[in-house]
């Protein structure tokens, strides 16, 4: 008879533990269609109230902070977040980022940031983490941190390569302009800006041969009155990368030696096919030079 009853007692205990998780799966699909249709209070009411009961309790205490995270209550995301990982030991890094994706969609970027940084001590090479932090030193204006960021991003292609370069180079073309600003004036026509000098070295060989880069750096010398020295870099420009935009510059920069920027020009015109804005350089220069009359 005792038997019987253990039985009976046992054969109870499992009905009511599958009742039980049925209605915990209801309650969490329950959740998940509301989250989904924007619902956020009914889906943090079952989504909460499931968990315990459910046999993905991380998956619904993360989404339990995302509906929380809608309606603005970040002291309850944050609770929740906390729940979510200690049913999930080792998930750190996955509940940082949701965290810092919630971050970023609320405009917090200060918050993301550091909660980002955090994640990196960890986790260096995860691309999700690389790629969001990117995309928050971008939009906070932090370029060196971007640009310490962004061999890590082409290593492990984050993103497709022509938004990698178009990324570097904007960074870098925000790096130089703010070495322009903080740039004094040279004490002699050929030397080198501390400021400019230091910036430009850390600029990747291949990317000093941009034209816009180029232009950032010959205005920032032509501003410190190093003449002498925007002459020499935009020659040596010239030679590797003779773009059109670089001849109309070189013709505009203000420095007596000219009959010499013409016998460059005239022995880089040798090799080049013809060129309007190399014989528009010529012609400024010549004019200046008091070889051509005034039209």
């Amino acid at each position: 008879l005792s038997g019987r009853v253990l039985d009976w007692r046992e054969g109870i205990g499992r009905l009511w533990a599958r009742l039980r998780g049925r209605r915990a799966r209801d309650a969490t699909q329950k959740g998940f269609m509301g989250l989904r249709m924007g619902r956020y209070g009914a889906a943090l009411k079952h989504l909460t109230s499931a968990a315990p009961r459910s046999d993905l309790a991380f998956i619904n205490y993360l989404s339990a902070a995302e509906a929380a995270n809608a309606l603005g209550r970040g002291d309850q995301r944050d609770e929740l977040l906390v729940k979510a990982l200690e049913t999930a030991p080792g998930s750190e890094l996955a509940i940082g980022l949701a965290e810092a994706r919630m971050q970023f969609d609320n405009g917090q970027l200060e918050a993301c940031a550091e909660t980002l940084r955090a994640l990196r001590k960890q986790k260096a090479k995860d691309k999700e983490l690389i790629m969001l932090s990117c995309q928050v030193c971008q939009a906070l204006g932090r370029i060196e941190e971007l640009i310490d960021l962004l061999p890590l991003a082409k290593k492990f292609q984050v993103m497709p390569a022509e938004d990698c370069a178009a990324l570097e180079l904007e960074a870098y073309s925000l790096s130089l302009k703010q070495a322009v600003e903080d740039t004094e004036p040279a004490n002699k026509p050929n030397q080198w800006p501390l400021a400019l000098k230091t910036t430009w070295a850390a600029i990747p060989k291949a990317l000093q041969l941009e034209p816009g880069l180029i232009k950032i750096l010959i205005q920032g010398l032509m501003n410190a009155n190093a003449s002498e020295l925007a002459v020499k870099e935009l020659e040596k420009a010239l030679k590797k990368a003779p773009e059109d935009e670089l001849f109309v510059l070189y013709a505009q920069i203000q420095n007596e030696d000219l009959s010499a920027r013409l016998a460059f020009l005239d022995k880089l015109g040798k090799g080049l096919r013809h060129s309007a804005p190399l014989d528009f350089a010529r012609g400024q220069l010549a004019w200046r030079q008091g070889d051509l009359p005034m039209a």
